[in-house]
């Protein structure tokens, strides 16, 4: 009766009994409030101090989460009996629920991301354009601005004061010895203010601080297992300086990108044991940038088709889809196959060029064979201080073929305890990083999901990017 009038809203009787269900037994009373919604069982606690100790039982929140959501508990880091589970209910109510669908470009959509302000979100795409939309007004008659390159492009960074956006473009990217270009927008006076070619066409461009940043500046090949790769740093004032890497038997570096939350200038970028694909993770300090004795490397068993940092500046989350035979040997092997009923992309011989860097004329062993790529993608979770891998994020999938993966760009919610990633399903994932849990699943895009971008303020909202030509705005 009490546990109806607190559903209800209505007032206990006077003549009901309460002392009497202080004698009731603690499971008869979980049974009972197990009927009631997640957001009465709050109040269950102010009746008596049985009933407070009762809702604060795990096994409670438990039956009321999995009854709210489905969640994924396959490949969760913990015991289900040692999870918070209340903490858990608590954060999930805060996971967006609603979506904004705008028809962004002409062509697909490679990159997203929002202001360090959270004001703006920019885009772009291959059909060479750069768009910059207000948050959260995203629509088509709305975005500030839109800036033409004529070619596609790739990755987009803002400066960490929001004053300048770093663009990196696709063009002349079936041949990797020919430069792309790095271009810096000027977004106060709405021009291009400078821009330096770089290669080769996927290492892209970072920023140090407001007023540097750095790229590729060129490749050259000394031998066929030797190569020699030489980096810019670049200030707005028009300084630059040089550093060179030499890579002996091993793929070059891929996807540089400078550490936003570390107070050194700490970069990352993707190289690889071989010149298939990109299996090893480096970082290092810029100051020590050549010097591969300072490096710290995280080996991966597969390839890693994209990674972001942790605001905390010693964490980083990596995709990776792992080599099939590794996959195996620790998995179902039913499990790599594509999800029945699931509407996989059609692919043509052309797989586009924002792909990590293969190329069959640079290959420094032309004689390995190619390993094969699981289809199950695998988010880590790393703490790059110490090289260990922390826990390991399951479920989305990607179908494309070894020789040339996807790039697709996960990230992390404001306070770090949702991850996020695409996937080429089309479907949008979340993991909750306490348990590894994956606790949403978002569908609305047609086709790959390139790029998600959580917004830096709002924890309940965050954006996806896709080839259906189109971004998503969820919980706006």
């Amino acid at each position: 009766m009490a546990a109806y009038c607190v559903e209800t809203g209505a007032s206990v009787p006077s003549r009901f009994p309460i002392a009497q269900m202080e004698d009731l037994p603690s499971v008869t009373l979980l049974l009972c409030f197990e009927y009631l919604h997640f957001k009465d069982l709050g109040r269950c606690g102010s009746v008596s101090r049985l009933w407070s100790t009762a809702v604060r039982e795990q096994a409670l929140w438990y039956t009321s989460y999995i009854h709210q959501w489905p969640v994924h508990f396959e490949d969760m880091s913990f015991s289900h009996d040692a999870l918070q589970w209340r903490e858990l209910f608590r954060d999930h109510i805060h996971l967006p629920r609603n979506a904004h669908r705008v028809a962004a470009h002409a062509d697909e959509v490679l990159f997203l991301a929002f202001s360090h302000s959270g004001k703006f979100l920019a885009s772009s795409s291959r059909d060479g354009l750069v768009k910059l939309w207000p948050f959260p007004l995203l629509h088509a008659e709305l975005q500030v601005s839109s800036f033409d390159f004529g070619v596609g492009i790739g990755r987009i960074a803002w400066s960490p004061d929001d004053c300048h956006l770093l663009v990196s473009t696709l063009d002349n990217e079936n041949s990797p010895l020919a430069a792309v270009k790095i271009y810096v927008i000027d977004l106060m006076q709405h021009q291009i203010c400078y821009s330096v070619a770089c290669t080769p066409y996927d290492c892209c461009g970072s920023w140090l601080n407001s007023s540097r940043f750095l790229c590729g500046l060129s490749l050259s090949i000394q031998s066929d297992d030797c190569f020699v790769q030489t980096f810019c740093v670049t200030s707005l004032e028009g300084s630059t300086s040089t550093t060179s890497l030499i890579f002996n038997n091993r793929n070059f570096a891929h996807l540089l990108q400078a550490n936003p939350f570390s107070d050194s200038d700490l970069l990352c970028y993707l190289t690889g044991s071989n010149m298939h694909h990109t299996d090893e993770i480096r970082l290092v300090n810029l100051a020590y940038l050549g010097d591969i004795k300072m490096e710290t490397v995280l080996n991966e068993n597969g390839a890693v088709i994209g990674f972001q940092f942790l605001s905390d500046g010693e964490h980083l989350i990596a995709n990776v889809r792992p080599y099939l035979q590794c996959y195996a040997n620790s998995h179902d092997v039913a499990a790599y196959k594509a999800q029945p009923g699931v509407s996989l992309p059609r692919y043509s011989n052309e797989y586009g060029p924002y792909r990590p860097l293969q190329n069959q004329s640079m290959r420094a062993n032309r004689s390995a064979e190619i390993k094969e790529l699981s289809e199950c993608v695998e988010l880590h979770l790393w703490n790059f201080k110490t090289r260990q891998l922390l826990s390991v994020f399951n479920g989305h999938k990607a179908y494309t073929p070894k020789e040339q993966p996807f790039l697709i760009f996960p990230d992390v919610s404001p306070v770090n305890d949702y991850f996020i990633s695409g996937a080429e399903d089309g479907r949008v994932f979340v993991w909750h990083r306490a348990t590894g849990a994956r606790v949403a699943v978002y569908q609305g895009h047609e086709s790959v999901v390139n790029c998600v971008a959580w917004h830096p303020r709002q924890a309940k909202v965050f954006a996806s990017a896709s080839d259906d030509h189109t971004i998503i705005l969820w919980g706006a």
